[in-house]
């Protein structure tokens, strides 16, 4: 297979991440003023490089920042795509989160900055979550690579997918600490390469297009 480029892009800002909102699949997700800003600034960028073609999550924070971002290309939506689900932690806070998880007996589930995509992971599955996220979003990737061979492509997903993704091309279990460490800012690139070897990474939580984006 000629290599292909993916962009594996987290959508922008929204409303309920402004907010601390756990929104997983639920279709509401309406991007923030600033979300907005960032998706024009990814639509400058694309300007700047060649796309052949555009994916997204049916999810519509994904494909908001995909049609602002992408005006000329309709996103070719794709269920792969959609962000873990939450379960009963679906437009649930971080606290309120940490609070059922402390019912759940997780005596060591602590709440520092970013650890919530870890617990969400780890236990979400009994609670109503999903636990097969990487299986999911790797066979996603894989097949848009091999219909997109030798071309560079965008696509737009989401936060947890992507991390769980870029631990299994890295081969890192998705541990406490490698979850943490694994940031994925709102409208940030990844850039991952596809050939007959497999995928391999390029770039992580790449955001130096959303340099001129005023918070």
């Amino acid at each position: 297979m000629p290599k292909t480029t993916i962009y594996l892009i987290r959508h922008a800002e929204t409303v309920g991440n402004a907010e601390g909102i756990i929104q997983g699949q639920t279709m509401g997700g309406k991007l923030s003023k600033h979300g907005i800003r960032q998706a024009e600034a990814l639509g400058k960028w694309a300007g700047q490089n060649k796309i052949d073609a555009v994916y997204a999550s049916p999810l519509s924070r994904a494909i908001e920042t995909a049609k602002i971002a992408f005006p000329d290309a309709e996103p070719k939506q794709v269920d792969g795509l959609m962000e873990q689900d939450a379960g009963e932690l679906s437009a649930k806070t971080a606290g309120e989160a940490f609070k059922i998880f402390h019912k759940m007996n997780l005596s060591k589930a602590r709440e520092p900055e970013r650890t919530i995509d870890y617990y969400l992971l780890r236990y979400g599955h009994e609670i109503g979550g999903e636990r097969d996220v990487e299986e999911r979003g790797m066979k996603a990737l894989e097949k848009i690579a091999k219909e997109n061979a030798g071309t560079p492509v965008a696509v737009v997903s989401h936060g947890n997918l992507i991390k769980c993704v870029l631990c299994g091309i890295l081969g890192t279990p998705p541990t406490y600490e490698n979850f943490r460490n694994m940031v994925q800012e709102n409208c940030c690139i990844n850039t991952i390469e596809f050939n007959t070897e497999g995928p391999s990474i390029v770039a992580i939580n790449d955001t130096s297009h959303l340099d001129s984006v005023a918070k």
